[in-house]
């Protein structure tokens, strides 16, 4: 592998040059700048990042914690914060926390270990992260997730709105008992969620029915076999798109997906709700947004543009997708 030496020798100058040229520390005369150039391309030279943020203090690295990689909607998520961090001269660094605090910690100090300008994370419940943000050497943003304790710049949705017409969609198609498949509990989403079921229930005079899943396949498969053993046919919002990965599955195993499909939504909005038969309603979340928003705000305080510790809400949007005619439904 060449070196900055190599480069010296082969373009004639100093290795001080050399390292003006690919540090812009003073002005190299263009005739000088060229030759340098052309002899690190000549010898494919690669200058070393670590060496660079030894020397500048910066890395140009930023950290990316979630919960789950594979997780569309983190990953939808993730093209944002790529998307911008490339345009504004970063790279990303992932890692995920498995919802485990302590993970998430030594996860978080590995990556200041190796000299990240910032990290954008979405915390998990009982998060050691929330009150130990303002202590580290490094600003942090929050994604999807909210801290109540500490002021840490959060960007994250609301979907009031979309879930009071979910509820009132589902009422008209005839389900006048709607139940509320819960994501994990201590998580500002599922909360959040859960309030906003609640309110939209008693705008209709209902009664809730909640189960209490954790946020994964499993536990949406469950939460199937318990809304299948009920004696009617419920109206069902799934909280998150994981469950309802598990959610659909079950009913498609148990052949009952027709007869649940016109008053079922779920919260994320993964290719696949539109390769059922019928496709699914969903509520359609922001994510790509969510990485580009939390992505410059990170940045721009990184490059020391001072913002306050606000948070941001983006609304979420309510689709209505085909309903089976009444007659259809058990078949």
């Amino acid at each position: 592998m060449a070196t900055i030496k190599d480069v010296a020798h082969k373009a004639g100058v100093s290795t001080a040059t050399v390292s003006h040229v690919l540090n812009g520390t003073r002005p190299v005369a263009l005739k000088t700048r060229n030759a340098v150039l052309q002899a690190m391309s000549e010898l494919n030279y690669m200058p070393s990042a670590y060496c660079r943020a030894l020397r500048t203090r910066s890395s140009r690295q930023i950290g990316y914690v979630v919960a789950d990689l594979i997780n569309p909607f983190f990953a939808s998520i993730f093209s944002g914060v790529q998307k911008v961090a490339l345009k504004r001269g970063y790279t990303v660094v992932v890692s995920h926390s498995g919802e485990d605090p302590q993970l998430e910690l030594d996860v978080v100090n590995g990556l200041l270990g190796h000299g990240v300008d910032g990290v954008i994370l979405a915390p998990v419940a009982s998060s050691k992260i929330c009150t130990l943000a303002s202590e580290l050497s490094v600003p942090i943003v929050f994604i999807d997730r909210i801290c109540t304790q500490g002021r840490i710049p959060t960007v994250t949705t609301v979907m009031a709105e979309a879930i009071s017409r979910a509820v009132q969609m589902i009422w008209s198609r005839g389900f006048h008992e709607i139940a509320f498949v819960a994501g994990r509990s201590g998580l500002s989403t599922t909360k959040h969620r859960t309030d906003a079921y609640l309110n939209a229930l008693g705008q209709l005079g209902l009664s809730p029915r909640i189960y209490h899943g954790n946020s994964d396949v499993n536990s949406g498969r469950a939460a199937a076999q318990w809304i299948m053993d009920c004696e009617e046919s419920l109206g069902v919002i799934c909280g998150n798109n994981l469950m309802a990965m598990g959610f659909v599955q079950a009913l498609l195993d148990a052949r009952q997906l027709q007869r649940f499909a016109p008053g079922l939504v779920i919260i994320g909005d993964d290719q696949w709700t539109t390769f059922t038969s019928p496709a699914l309603s969903v509520i359609r979340q922001p994510t790509v947004n969510i990485g580009v928003m939390g992505t410059n705000i990170l940045i721009d305080r990184i490059e020391g543009s001072e913002q306050g510790a606000e948070i941001l809400h983006l609304e979420c949007e309510f689709h209505p997708r085909q309903a089976l005619p009444v007659d259809q439904r058990g078949q």
